[in-house]
């Protein structure tokens, strides 16, 4: 196989993208954008395995997420990506991505709907927010100087959308999140 197959080549409505599937262990729902981060605890009501589509799972056949923590220093290194929903090409913010189901985590390329707080203007880096699932503006000015978790850029300003019921702030993003 040549070298070349396996490259990203642009063209009209391609856009680089890797995307895992884990189970989303947030305690509560999400919503597509939401940054979430890798989960090292097993939930409780499943142990250390659990049962998917009728097979039984051993504790290292599946990987967890959950939203942001609101210490951002207790999520260092931890940053798994921004949830895609149900699918691959989901685009539904307004449907929840329910507690304890298998979610699509995209963990690096272009995402629509990367949310975020207000006023994120191009000239700056994405990073984890302190409120749980929201990316935060750094401006690169920032980065020497504090202990900010950069997981992107984003390539547009912040504009709203709507996010469950309510209205949020999101950019379109270059993320890259573990790997």
């Amino acid at each position: 196989m040549s070298m070349i197959k396996t490259l990203f080549r642009p063209g009209k409505g391609r856009r680089p993208g890797r995307f895992i599937a884990a189970v989303f262990n947030a305690g509560t729902a999400g919503y597509r954008g939401d940054v979430v981060m890798w989960d090292n605890t097993a939930p409780t009501s499943q142990g250390s395995s659990g049962v998917l589509e009728g097979d039984t799972l051993g504790v290292n056949d599946f990987i967890y997420v959950q939203l942001t923590t609101a210490t951002i220093a207790d999520g260092q290194g931890l940053q798994a990506g921004i949830l895609e929903g149900t699918k691959i090409g989901d685009t539904d913010t307004v449907t929840t991505i329910p507690d304890d189901s298998i979610a699509i985590v995209q963990t690096f390329g272009v995402h629509e709907t990367v949310r975020t707080v207000a006023t994120v203007v191009t000239t700056s880096q994405l990073s984890i927010g302190t409120i749980a699932g929201e990316c935060a503006e750094t401006l690169a000015t920032d980065v020497a100087t504090s202990a900010h978790i950069i997981i992107g850029m984003p390539m547009t300003a912040d504009s709203t959308y709507t996010r469950g019921t309510a209205t949020e702030n999101k950019v379109t993003g270059f993320i890259r999140c573990g790997g």
